[in-house]
């Protein structure tokens, strides 16, 4: 059993592609849970808080991991909950949304905004954006599942990866 500490966690954020084959999943899986006994192991009285947006496929490795007792989560949530629920197209992905939200520790909006400023696609993806650059720069280290590819919009994982990336290169933390 981990001591409790008063020390400041050690931030991970874990961010990555909505869609995962089933195939891809238990070594996502494995990847995920190797680096967080990996943290346990050499931060053995360091809390370890994972950031994520809870969307389906990567973002919801913690939640699935082993050592989910050991670990906090905060769901990072890039609209008004009612509001990001409504890109959960089907009842079960809706269900799956609405249980990780619950079983998060922390649950954490970013700026609420008019609902109305979410009628386009492009808006949700700019808040989508937004929401991987935060969870990007509140994090020690950033746990990322991407394919290497270019998104096809704005708001996808590479956004996110190249903003951690230019943010490293450039000192700034």
């Amino acid at each position: 059993m981990r001591k409790q500490s008063h020390l400041r966690p050690f931030v991970v954020g874990l961010i990555g592609h909505r869609e995962l084959s089933e195939q891809e999943l238990p070594r996502l899986q494995s990847e995920f849970d190797g680096y967080i006994e990996k943290l346990l192991r050499i931060l053995p009285n360091t809390p370890i808080l994972v950031l994520t947006s809870i969307a389906e496929g990567a973002d919801r490795l913690a939640h699935s991991s082993k050592f989910r007792n050991q670990i906090k989560i905060c769901a990072v949530l890039p609209m008004e909950k009612n509001e990001y629920a409504k890109d959960f197209k089907t009842k079960s992905s809706l269900r799956s949304f609405t249980n990780a939200v619950q079983e998060s520790d922390y649950v954490y909006g970013l700026k609420d905004r008019d609902t109305r400023s979410w009628t386009t696609q492009n808006s949700r993806n700019k808040a989508y954006a937004e929401c991987g650059r935060w969870i990007s720069d509140k994090s020690n280290a950033l746990f990322v599942v991407w394919d290497g590819r270019d998104s096809r919009g704005v708001g996808g994982t590479s956004d996110s990866v190249k903003h951690r990336s230019y943010r490293d290169t450039q000192g700034l933390q």
